[in-house]
């Protein structure tokens, strides 16, 4: 059976995916949030599998072609009250928040977990406490916050792909059972602690997750939808030719096929 190149993923590489190369996070506006509408609750996540290969490493995300400052934020209630599935133990948003949430929410949701808007770095949110950090990218590049407004369907952050750095976890498997609250369809881990996942929340829609150690105490998503698979986005992030769905793209990353 062929097997891909073993997964490492050193900082440096990390950290320019997220566009926060040799910068730590300071300064930026954050977001005020946006009016309320409620968010559904969501079935609980089995135990992810585990056996040994590896998996393929996510490129570098491209460069947003717009990363000047946004004409406006979300504006709203702070204190909406968001669903327990939208936060894991360790207050990072979830897997089941990205897959049920409006853009428009997610961005409230990151300013009250403390996370801080970075447009002068390549339009991500982060949180220098723990090192957790979102970013949202569709086919035009990173997300405005004027985007968030705009994707006004859940799942609105990941029209095409993001990236989510989650904090508190040991390891890539625990961070996946742990951040996911929602349903995990089925889950592979290789060798060396990295892994893929396919999830889904109450809306069915299904996304592809893969899951990589970042740090000591982080680990780092790539969520990817149906559509930036099917269109080819997902062969360039990966750095292979995904085969346009994703049954695909795990016989390919699991079987070498």
């Amino acid at each position: 059976m062929k097997r891909f190149r073993t997964l490492t993923i050193c900082a440096a590489a990390a950290l320019l995916a997220l566009g926060l190369a040799a910068c730590s996070p300071s300064g930026g506006g954050t977001a005020e949030p946006a009016t309320s509408e409620p968010v559904e609750t969501s079935s609980s996540a089995p135990t992810p599998a585990d056996t040994s290969a590896s998996v393929p490493a996510p490129a570098p995300a491209p460069a947003p072609t717009d990363t000047s400052a946004p004409a406006t934020a979300p504006t709203g209630n702070e204190d909406f009250d968001f669903v327990d599935e939208c936060i894991d133990e360790h207050g990072n948003i979830t897997l089941y928040a990205l897959t049920e949430l409006k853009g428009w929410q997610v961005a409230t949701l990151l300013d009250q977990q403390q996370y801080t808007w970075e447009y002068e770095m390549d339009n991500t949110w982060t949180r220098e406490f723990d090192g957790a950090a979102f970013r949202a990218i569709k086919e035009t590049g990173a997300y405005t916050l004027d985007t968030y407004n705009e994707m006004n369907e859940k799942g609105g952050c990941i029209a095409a792909y993001a990236y989510s750095v989650v904090a508190g976890y040991p390891d890539a498997k625990a961070a996946l059972s742990g951040n996911a609250k929602c349903v995990i369809e089925q889950s592979w881990f290789d060798e060396d602690g990295s892994g893929i996942a396919i999830v889904y929340g109450p809306s069915m829609k299904e996304y592809f997750v893969v899951i990589t150690p970042y740090t000591e105490s982080t680990a780092l998503f790539t969520i990817f939808s149906k559509e930036a698979v099917g269109s080819g986005m997902a062969d360039e992030i990966l750095q292979m030719e995904t085969g346009g769905s994703f049954d695909a793209l795990w016989d390919k990353i699991v079987n070498g096929a």
